[in-house]
């Protein structure tokens, strides 16, 4: 019997570990997914005939404060009335726009919310979207393409180049005009085979003929009666010929390289003298207009043919090459005065003469 009892509290011992032991198994047997999905699958096959019982306890779904909200929200907001036309389109309050039966987006809202913006197409995306005095809403871009907002169809429409051309109010063509047109895009008056003749001034008033490439050194100078010739600085190289749409090489009658000639009283080979002191007199080919008598550094202009000045005084022969230039004091229309010779050397033709 002592024998036994001394083994009592080793075998309570024993069964004392064995009873934590169970415990902890069941316990990670309970967290485990696996004994949860069964617990769960138990609980479900216990309340079988509860659901069954009460279905329509089931079915009915109780409304979320999310949905509350948004019911909210939509019941508060007031959308301005659809656009013109606008059968069809439908109100998207999750991306804000008006859809058509294709569900592409055609309106937004504007900042304020109290109307609707044609949508602008990514691929016009840098284009400035404009309301016209009309009504209509327009996109312009920046190579001078135009589109306008057609209601009717819900589409951005490309506006034609003339009817764009039309909207801009330019000069009237140089005459003679037969055979010109204005290009648009570069601004520039072609003729029939396509090339640059006129552009606009600076503020686009008139038209001013385009500087050939080999020219642009020239400057470009315009006389009070309308024409136009490039100068070296000095002299007159080209004119303008209104006429044919050209430059034309002036007429070599000085050359502006030779110093300037002293004054002599020597005429010989000076052509005969048509001019009187007091009269007025017409230029009859391009003349250069310059601040004393002979040739050298003293240019002013060039007179254009068919310009009109008053002879001022008497002429002063100065000898050049084998012969002489006879030289007149004249007046300008603005009142500049100045010396120009008659005629060339040795020659029957004149660049003035007597006015009719």
């Amino acid at each position: 019997m002592s024998e036994n009892r001394r083994f009592i509290p080793y075998d309570w011992f024993k069964l004392l570990i064995a009873i934590i032991l169970l415990l902890i198994i069941i316990g990670l047997w309970i967290t485990s997914p696996k004994g949860r999905s069964e617990a769960v699958a138990m609980t479900e096959t216990e309340n079988v005939e509860e659901v069954v019982a009460e279905p329509e306890a089931v079915e009915e779904s109780q409304p979320t404060p999310e949905s509350e909200e948004s019911e909210a929200v939509e019941a508060e907001m007031e959308l301005p009335p659809l656009p013109e036309a606008g059968e069809g389109l439908s109100y998207d309050a999750e991306s804000g726009f008006l859809l058509d039966s294709k569900g592409n987006a055609i309106y937004e809202l504007n900042e304020d919310g109290t109307g609707w913006l044609p949508v602008i197409p990514d691929d016009m995306a840098g284009m400035q979207l404009s309301s016209g005095d009309d009504g209509k809403w327009y996109l312009d871009g920046d190579k001078g393409e135009k589109y306008v907002w057609d209601a009717a169809s819900n589409s951005w429409v490309a506006i034609p180049a003339e009817e764009t051309e039309a909207e801009i109010e330019i000069p009237s063509l140089p005459e003679p005009s037969e055979g010109l047109s204005y290009d648009a895009e570069s601004g520039f008056v072609l003729d029939a085979e396509g090339n640059a003749l006129y552009e606009l001034n600076e503020d686009g008033t008139g038209w001013v003929p385009v500087i050939p490439d080999e020219m642009a050194s020239m400057q470009l100078v315009s006389e009070e009666d309308g024409s136009f010739y490039l100068s070296d600085g000095e002299n007159a190289q080209y004119n303008w010929d209104a006429a044919t749409h050209t430059w034309v090489k002036s007429a070599d009658e000085e050359v502006a390289t030779e110093e300037e000639t002293t004054i002599k009283g020597d005429c010989d080979g000076v052509s005969p003298a048509r001019l009187k002191a007091g009269e007025e007199a017409e230029i009859i080919r391009n003349l250069n207009f310059r601040s004393s008598p002979g040739i050298g550094n003293n240019w002013l202009a060039t007179f254009r043919t068919g310009s009109r000045v008053k002879v001022l005084g008497e002429a002063r022969c100065l000898p050049y090459a084998d012969g002489a230039y006879r030289w007149w004091k004249i007046e300008r229309a603005d009142g500049t005065i100045g010396w120009s010779a008659e005629a060339p050397i040795s020659e029957t033709t004149y660049f003035i003469q007597p006015a009719e």
